[in-house]
């Protein structure tokens, strides 16, 4: 199978395993604020990345996390998740996990325009139904439009620049080093966003340990999958394609 076989396959198992994750995260929001499920999320799922690379003998520490495109990757993630995990706690989870599976048809459009990949006309015709179907969820201009499903959509540009700042890391970063790091940004940013605008905590019952498992594992499998999605898939580059693509790396080469 070739990579970008491989890459769609990931891809899709990512998409299905962050489904069902949503779902464990749109209960947790009924009892668990927004800040604290982030922050919580973020310990336990850095802790089992970081206990993968320490079983490999990597460093979850080193220079290359100051790398600019794994700091804009870690900024996405942030954005994303915060984001995301709101429009889970204020509006229905079927449309906000409707809109997420629009992710792999922004990464096209952003692998065309930002990173300088060929895109044929079948793949710009699905991006153009994709995001027709987004609009027919959304429903601007009339009374079934949700103001809160907005939050769904800037989650999606979030996740978007994640991904496509992971295209442009050098592969000599562990995935599991970069997946660390991103579950690791989390804990800070929902600890402020917690001391500006939080309720107080609350203590887990047993309801809740039992759905953070369940988050914790379908979500480091569709993470650890969707890395490796954007990681394997198409690399044609040509003159034309360098030209389209320089913003991203002009900055990436600083």
């Amino acid at each position: 199978m070739t990579d970008n076989g491989r890459a769609a396959l990931f891809m899709s198992a990512s998409m299905a395993m962050f489904a069902v994750e949503d779902a464990f995260l749109k209960v947790l929001t009924r009892t668990m604020p927004v800040w604290q499920l982030l922050a919580t999320v973020g310990v336990i799922a850095g802790a089992v990345f970081w206990l993968r690379l320490v079983r490999r003998g990597g460093r979850l520490w080193t220079r290359d996390l100051l790398h600019p495109m794994a700091l804009l990757r870690n900024a996405g993630e942030i954005v994303g998740a915060i984001c995301l995990v709101t429009a889970l706690a204020v509006g229905d989870l079927a449309v906000t996990s409707a809109i997420l599976q629009v992710l792999p048809l922004t990464l096209v459009l952003g692998a065309a325009l930002f990173l300088g990949e060929k895109v044929g006309w079948r793949r710009w015709m699905s991006v153009a139904v994709g995001f027709a179907g987004v609009l027919l969820i959304l429903r601007p201009g009339t009374a079934a439009f949700q103001p809160a499903m907005l939050w769904a959509v800037a989650g999606v540009a979030g996740l978007t620049l994640r991904d496509l700042a992971t295209r442009r890391i050098p592969a000599g970063v562990a995935s599991d080093q970069l997946s660390a790091s991103a579950y690791g940004a989390m804990i800070p940013a929902g600890v402020v966003l917690g001391m500006l605008a939080g309720p107080a905590p609350m203590m887990p019952g047993a309801v809740e340990v039992t759905l953070l498992a369940g988050t914790v594992v379908f979500g480091v499998v569709g993470y650890a999958t969707l890395v490796a999605a954007s990681r394997l898939g198409e690399r044609r580059w040509s003159r034309r394609s360098a030209i389209r693509g320089w913003p991203l790396r002009w900055w990436w080469r600083r």
